[in-house]
């Protein structure tokens, strides 16, 4: 690259002095034989020039790729690299991450070519100055001197940009979220039958209006700096040229150097401004990348113990919540000083209402938060000492908000153990043991059918999307299972029997069944009855319904909700 740029960067000069001289020669008489020589070296070296631009070119798009490549597999890496969840729940690391990953598509693209054409250009006009200070010394110092106001106003102008950059991520993220919404099928049921397009739509030209009202604030803003700073870099090109003319006049310069000096002012020029503009756009790229290094720089809020103590599965002395609290950033009390055992092999279930504190408990199990007050403990040992990477390999979740991967079947269920993709039985027995197995048959391709629309794949319902997330858990073979409300979408009947399976599943193994509904966990060992965020009651189900507390309660409530369904429908 450096070899191109001197290259096409020192052509358009050469090629100016060698028509200087042909037109002297014209003019004042020489030799054909010399005129030919010139001639054809003048065509040599636009020939290099030309072919070392369209060589930079493709060299260029390379660079382009492996730039944006990196770029984005170092966000990638530090986004993968957080172990908790506390920087994904805020909306300012959220907007910087966002920012960045977008920009990231085409900001190494630009910063590789801005910088070429800089240098190119930087080297063209060196020599460009070379040759008008051959003919006064001070013409140099004025054609450079008059560009730097308007490189600096340039400067500062972008700096101001990226300083109101944070600003402008938050109206561009609501208009992307309300793009999303009217042209995604995640809700393009309820935006039809509630006729809300009208609402988003709406929503959308409200933030569009406010971005471009700042927008144009910030231009209005640096508009009369801007004139001013122009003004300046033209009379300078002005002050040249009135100079050159009042020589040529007096005859004080040969038709060659007028040549020479008009074919130089004007590439200078050009030369000049390109490479102010350039260098404000190059500031841009240059702020963004002082953005990235810091963000990447950024240390995770959460401590991870390295090395961390590691423990063999599987559990000897049991998981001890010990007056656990949490808080989330800027939200209510999730958990209130919750105390509670788990037993090796035992089969617990958490229940209570929604906004009880149930799926923050498993998050704080899986280490995705850690507590604001109090200590887990896994066979005596705090949770934060652990090794973080060998303890969640112990542990299967099924969470609530499970994921969806638009890949096939077995990929979807081999994300729980990758390293069983090629193990087609393996995969099969996961799918039977969930349930999932059933629908193998109605699928075009089974194992290997493409799923999500994003693809052209097959698209799921509710319910076979969960028991495909719990045949990913099955793989895992690990010692301790959670299922976080994941049968939401499932009749209580269908729910009951898949609890039923997961128990029988289950055994020799830990345990954890989160849910709202009761019907389904009178298989557990035992039960923990959570209530705003506290631990009210524990029990097996037949000890909480003679206590006639919370969970008597919302037992007999949901069970006459479900008497007088059945009742309706007969």
């Amino acid at each position: 690259m450096v070899l191109l740029l001197l290259l096409s960067s020192l052509s358009p000069p050469i090629t100016i002095w060698l028509v200087k001289n042909v037109v002297d020669m014209a003019v004042g008489g020489g030799s054909v034989a010399r005129a030919t020589f010139l001639v054809g070296l003048w065509a040599l070296v636009l020939l290099v020039g030309q072919l070392s631009t369209q060589s930079m070119s493709l060299l260029q798009v390379h660079l382009n790729e492996a730039a944006v490549g990196q770029v984005e597999t170092m966000l990638l890496r530090k986004a993968n690299s957080l172990p908790d969840l506390t920087l994904f729940e805020d909306p300012a690391y959220y907007d910087r991450l966002q920012s960045l990953t977008r920009e990231a598509s085409y900001r190494p693209v630009n910063l590789v070519v801005t910088t070429s054409q800089l240098v190119s250009n930087g080297l063209t006009a060196i020599g460009l100055l070379v040759l008008t200070g051959t003919l006064a010394w001070w013409l140099p110092l004025v054609l450079l001197v008059t560009p730097l106001p308007l490189a600096y106003v340039s400067m500062r102008l972008m700096h101001r940009s990226w300083q109101v950059m944070g600003r402008r991520s938050r109206f561009a993220r609501v208009m992307r979220y309300m793009v999303s919404v009217l042209t995604t099928d995640e809700h393009a049921k309820e935006v039809r039958v509630l006729a809300l397009g009208s609402f988003f739509e709406e929503r959308y030209r409200k933030a569009f209006a406010d971005l471009h009202a700042l927008d144009q604030f910030e231009r209005l803003r640096r508009s009369p700096v801007s004139f001013a700073a122009v003004l300046i870099f033209v009379a300078g090109g002005v002050v040249a040229l009135g100079w050159v003319v009042s020589r040529a006049l007096v005859g004080q310069l040969s038709a060659g150097s007028i040549v020479l000096v008009l074919q130089s002012l004007l590439a200078l020029q050009q030369n000049l401004g390109q490479i102010v503009a350039m260098l404000s756009v190059l500031g841009g790229h240059l702020l963004y990348f002082n953005e990235l290094f810091d963000f990447l720089a950024e240390p995770s809020p959460m401590t991870v113990a390295e090395p961390g103590v590691t423990l063999t599965p599987p559990l000897k002395r049991g998981i001890y919540f010990d007056r656990v609290s949490f808080q989330y950033p800027r939200g209510t009390i999730a958990l209130d000083g919750v105390s509670f055992e788990i037993r090796p092999g035992e089969r617990v279930a958490l229940v209570g209402e929604n906004g009880a504190g149930k799926s923050t408990l498993v998050k704080l199990l899986c280490r995705l938060h850690d507590p604001t007050a109090g200590v887990i403990r896994v066979d005596g040992i705090d949770l934060r000492d652990l090794d973080l990477g060998i303890w969640r390999r112990r542990i299967a979740p099924v969470f609530q908000d499970f994921g969806r991967y638009q890949l096939t079947v077995a990929e979807n269920i081999a994300l729980g153990r990758p390293e069983f993709l090629d193990r087609p039985e393996a995969l099969r027995q996961a799918a039977r043991e969930s349930g999932f197995e059933s629908h193998l048959s109605g699928l075009p391709d089974g194992l290997t059918t493409q799923l999500g629309t994003q693809f052209d794949g097959v698209e799921l319902s509710h319910g076979q999307w969960q028991t495909l997330g719990i045949a990913r858990a099955l793989i895992r073979d690990a010692d301790i299972l959670i299922l976080d409300e994941p049968t939401a979408a499932l009749d209580p009947r269908a729910e009951h029997q898949l609890f039923q399976r997961f128990a029988r599943l289950v055994h020799g193994r830990t345990a954890i069944f989160v849910t709202h509904r009761m019907a389904s966990v009178r298989m557990a060992d035992r039960i923990l009855v959570l209530k705003s965020g506290k631990l009210v009651e524990e029990g097996t189900h037949d000890d909480l319904m003679r206590l006639n507390g919370e969970y008597a309660e919302l037992y007999t409530l949901q069970s006459e909700q479900y008497r007088m369904a059945i009742e309706e429908e007969v």
